[in-house]
């Protein structure tokens, strides 16, 4: 029976483009952030936390994961940069390729998952009075959409009912030359309020709430909910919850488009030890030892099987969940963060092209290592 969902796993990890933009980017811009060579006309930048405390370190503590990662690492194609593991708090394992310690890295659509804490830390300040409320309640821009009628949850969920005329299997709608909105933003083509509404009415809809259906415009709409909330712009109160309470080491940069408003679905830049420290705080929420009981509460349902991705794969708000107390965050370069919360083990793998996500199963499977309590 393993062996059979193993197989079938394999075949759906690898047939797929994954979850999120088609826009590839060259090696050379995952570099490009830290030395503030910005492919976009807006940006906004977050700085460090002058409280951040050291992780703790056990390098080469764990002979199994350093075996793991390092084939993941050097074996062919060489597409992965950087890689990072946490067993009990401590960083076990770190490794990056021609880059510094505080190199930022995209997060393409591992920022989703981000974006779903962020609506969390919202509905428990009581700016989101009920996640069950239509989405227009608190956003303009989401008005005469598909998003708009759609409830805050059903977003979460990835099931909005956004027309799926035209919608690509990695989430995105295409124009004539292939690009999506998201990169048509960052280019100040397009704007996140004019994309919705552009792709948020017509033929291809479906009833809400009922059919996963991986679009990146959702995640947009979300941040568009806790602009209008919170009456302010996006990444100026990801700052003030989520961003502060990691306490972070190093600075960060989100996209804008030329409205002065994140891309919430991607385009946010940080470093891998960030990445890490935004990881275990969702740990530390699920276990209650961090937030109010309202976003530890909101946390656990987060990363909970909400409605089926395929087969074998779940969806929360904005997590995909591949396996009972495992959730993920991934993005369309190979950019994913495994998370179980039994153990509270943590893989961090940072790459630019999707065939990263091909080297974490078989005799590298992460998740054994990641379900296996630590010694």
């Amino acid at each position: 029976m393993y062996k059979t969902i193993q197989a079938s796993f394999c075949l759906f990890l690898c047939s797929l483009p994954m979850f999120s933009f088609a826009d590839h980017e060259p090696p050379s811009y995952f570099f490009d952030a830290k030395k503030r060579n910005y492919h976009s006309r807006h940006v906004s930048e977050l700085d460090a936390s002058k409280d951040s405390v050291a992780w703790e370190e056990r390098i080469n503590s764990d002979s199994d994961i350093q075996k793991r990662l390092d084939e993941v690492m050097k074996s062919e194609p060489r597409v992965v940069l950087a890689a990072l593991a946490i067993s009990d708090r401590k960083i076990i394992y770190e490794q990056q390729l021609n880059a510094l310690k505080d190199n930022l890295y995209p997060s393409w659509s591992m920022a989703k998952s981000m974006t779903s804490i962020v609506v969390g830390y919202a509905l428990c300040e009581g700016k989101i009075q009920s996640l069950d409320d239509r989405a227009e309640k608190y956003s303009e821009n989401l008005k005469g959409t598909a998003w708009g009628n759609a409830s805050v949850r059903e977003i979460l969920m990835m099931s909005s009912g956004a027309s799926r005329q035209g919608l690509e299997v990695d989430g995105d709608y295409r124009d004539r030359n292939g690009h999506g909105p998201s990169w048509l933003i960052t280019r100040n083509r397009l704007t996140i309020k004019e994309a919705l509404k552009a792709y948020g009415s017509g033929a291809g809809q479906f009833q809400s709430g009922q059919l996963y259906s991986y679009n990146n415009l959702d995640t947009e709409a979300l941040g568009q909910i806790v602009s209008g909330a919170t009456k302010q712009n996006y990444q100026s109160y990801f700052q003030q919850t989520l961003w502060k309470d990691i306490r972070p080491e190093y600075r960060s940069v989100w996209y804008l488009d030329r409205d002065n408003q994140a891309l919430a679905s991607a385009y946010f830049f940080a470093s891998l030890r960030d990445f890490a420290r935004i990881s275990q705080h969702v740990i530390d929420l699920y276990k209650g030892r961090s937030g109010s009981v309202c976003l530890q509460n909101y946390v656990r349902e987060a990363v909970s099987r909400k409605i089926k991705m395929n087969e074998h794969w779940s969806y929360g708000y904005q997590f995909p969940i591949p396996r009972p107390a495992t959730a993920l965050m991934m993005g369309h370069q190979g950019q994913t963060i495994k998370i179980n919360f039994d153990t509270e083990k943590i893989v961090v793998l940072l790459a630019y092209r999707e065939e990263a996500h091909k080297k974490w199963f078989g005799k590298n499977n992460l998740f054994d290592w990641l379900s296996t309590k630590p010694h």
